[in-house]
């Protein structure tokens, strides 16, 4: 992940009020964040959070109001500001992208590797036996 720095260093204080002894929040990093049909990008602070991976602040809280069942343990994200459908677009298309990526890798590790008992070593033929090859498609 490539992270940013900050001209200023952000102080962190436990949820106790006490300043946080990890360390201040030096840098951020760009994210996509999705959850459920949520999907927005964000620069998140990174800093030490102890056994916890990732904190939503208040004020993520506040903007996005997900409608939360403390009983069942469901969260549903139900009040997203509209910037959040553009991300989950901008989601969308680098998945299929990812996908199309990983199919053509796929596709070239399935088939014979072409030109596979050419001797690499040797001086190439004085006539190419795979011209026509080369050219097929074109």
């Amino acid at each position: 992940l490539t992270t940013h720095p900050l001209s200023c260093p952000i102080p962190v204080y436990n949820v106790d009020g006490m300043l946080n002894e990890a360390s201040s929040i030096h840098s951020v990093v760009d994210l996509v964040l999705c959850y459920q049909d949520h999907s927005e990008r964000a620069a998140f602070a990174i800093t030490s959070l102890g056994k916890q991976d990732m904190i939503l602040g208040f004020t993520w809280l506040c903007e996005h109001n997900p409608e939360i069942d403390w009983t069942k343990g469901e969260v549903k994200m139900s009040h997203c500001p509209c910037h959040c459908i553009t991300c989950a677009e901008e989601a969308c298309i680098e998945q299929r992208a990812k996908v199309c990526e990983h199919a053509a890798v796929c596709a070239c590790h399935a088939g014979h590797l072409p030109y596979a008992d050419l001797d690499l070593l040797s001086p190439p033929p004085l006539a190419f036996p795979y011209r026509e090859a080369l050219y097929e498609d074109v």
